[in-house]
This record gives structure tokens, C-alpha cells and sequence, in this order.
């Protein structure tokens, strides 16, 4: 085989990940559109959870994707209610990190950085962070509100936009992935709740919108265990709101060949570059 054809052999084996898919947003559990805050009553669809001990114990959800070929992660998408409007996330928190793993084994840290105490010159609603893979953006409902408290009439919080990008985390199909975004408080406070890290859900029946994969629960995670598989938590059985919920989440991903197609594909080149240098 000539240099040349060595050559190509080596660049495609080196370019594989041309034949991945590719990125979409393959899994949609958006922000609720319909039955929001106190206004919608018994059908309000949106609420948010934190921990009694967020040093301890935090909590997130499972998602899956199909199981016909592995997939890469690229980026997970998720929001969160603060405390105080205008703030920036930094004020509040010290850290923010994305846990994950695929069930049964150990949960890993996935993304974590450093949210910045003051929002970006060019963008009064950005917040960057230490690690340039994370944003943080305060948005609003598609309807123009923010998050009013649960039994709280006239309060309301920030919602936040976390994105976690370039995170090429590589996972099989047909798994039950866990995933949890949390934060650390800067100076937290167990009687208002300041400093506290709460994950946004929506009820999947009345959110306005497709929640899919949708269960009804989130899951439970301990720090001192983190090779333990965690628990459900139905919140509407577990008395904390009157309805099931799930955290709303976009994950985008791309399909990527098997360890075994790789090796046809290098074959067959390596046969076809072959056969051409003979000739």
C-alpha cells in the first residue's frame, strides 16, 4: 500500500465521527405555555423543588434515548427558579453543576463552573460562567410572567435558562439515563430559602405543551452515595403538590455508529484503498 492510500486509510479511521447523525433536539420537555402560577388554580401546571438538605440531597429526573444505536450528548438544557428578580445567578450561587450516568453505574459531574454575580455588558438577561461550555439566562414565560410562588399570591421569582454545552457524553441507547443540574448557595438560608437550588417541573397533562417521557416523578440522589441508584419521588402521592411533575429538560443529541461498524467502515476502505493502489 502506497504512502497515499495509507494516508486515506488513517484520515478516515481519524474522521469517523462524519458518519454520526446529526445534532437534533431528541428529547422536548419545555417550559409550560397553559395553566400558570395562582391565576390557573387547581390546574396550574408549574412548580418547582429543592431539598430540605441541598448539601446532602438533590434531586433530578431519567430520560432515554432509543435503543437502535449509542448516542452522543452534546448539550442538556434545563431551567430553575432563584430568588430574586434581577439578581444575577452568581449572587446567589457559588457553583452549578450537571450530574449524570447511566443507570446503575456511578453518577459522574458531567459540567460544573462558576455562574458570574453580575449579568453580561452586552445582555441584560445573560450570565456567563467560569466554565465557557455553561450559560445562564433569566427568561420568562412565552406568555410574559415569571414564576410565582406555590400559595403565595403577588411573589415572584426568576426563572432561569441553564445550558450545558459541548458535553460529549456518549451513552447507549435504550438505557434509563440519570441526570441532575444543581447548585451550591453562596450563603444559604434554610429560613427563606435563599441560596436554595430549585428545579423547575410541570405537570405533562397540563403543561400546554408535549412533555415527553414524562412519568410524573423526579428522582432523589444523595452526595455520600453516589454509586447508589437514588429513588422516585412522586411529589402529587408524596403530599407536596397535588398533581405529578417532571423536570423540564431539551437534550440534543446525535446517533453514532457502534464500536463494530466503525471496524466494517475501516475494513472496506482499507480493502477499496487497497485495490486502487494495485491497479
Amino acid at each position: 500500500m502506497t504512502f497515499t492510500a495509507r494516508t486515506l486509510v488513517l484520515g478516515a479511521l481519524f474522521s469517523v465521527s462524519a458518519f454520526a447523525g446529526p445534532i437534533i433536539p431528541f428529547l422536548i420537555r419545555p417550559l409550560p405555555t397553559e395553566n400558570l402560577n395562582e391565576a390557573a388554580g387547581a390546574d396550574r401546571s408549574n412548580n418547582s423543588f429543592t431539598e430540605s438538605d441541598p448539601t446532602a440531597r438533590y434531586n433530578g429526573d431519567v430520560f432515554g434515548l432509543p435503543g437502535y444505536t449509542s448516542w452522543q450528548i452534546t448539550e442538556i438544557r434545563v431551567w430553575s427558579v432563584a430568588s430574586i428578580l434581577g439578581e444575577a445567578l452568581g449572587q446567589e450561587f457559588s457553583e452549578v453543576t450537571l450530574y449524570g450516568r447511566v443507570r446503575g453505574e456511578t453518577m459522574e459531574v458531567l459540567s460544573t463552573g462558576t455562574p458570574d454575580s453580575s449579568f453580561d455588558a452586552g445582555d441584560p438577561t445573560l450570565v456567563k460562567n467560569s466554565n465557557s461550555k455553561i450559560t445562564h439566562r433569566q427568561v420568562q414565560y412565552q406568555t410574559g410572567e415569571d414564576y410565582e410562588g406555590v400559595g403565595t399570591p403577588g411573589v415572584y421569582y426568576p426563572i432561569w435558562e441553564h445550558t450545558f454545552s459541548g458535553l460529549n457524553w456518549t451513552v447507549p441507547g435504550g438505557k434509563a439515563l440519570d441526570f441532575a443540574p444543581w447548585g451550591v448557595g453562596a450563603n444559604p438560608d434554610p429560613l427563606t430559602f435563599y441560596g436554595y437550588w430549585f428545579n423547575h417541573v410541570s405537570n405533562r397533562l397540563l403543561s400546554g405543551v408535549p412533555q415527553l417521557l414524562a412519568y410524573n416523578g423526579i428522582w432523589i440522589h444523595d452526595f455520600a452515595t453516589p454509586d447508589q441508584s437514588g429513588f422516585r419521588r412522586d411529589v402529587g402521592v408524596a403530599g407536596l403538590w397535588d398533581k405529578g411533575a417532571d423536570m423540564n429538560l431539551i437534550v440534543f443529541a446525535r446517533a453514532v455508529p457502534e464500536p463494530q461498524t466503525y471496524a466494517l467502515m475501516a475494513a472496506g476502505l482499507a480493502a477499496l484503498i487497497a485495490y486502487r493502489s494495485r491497479r
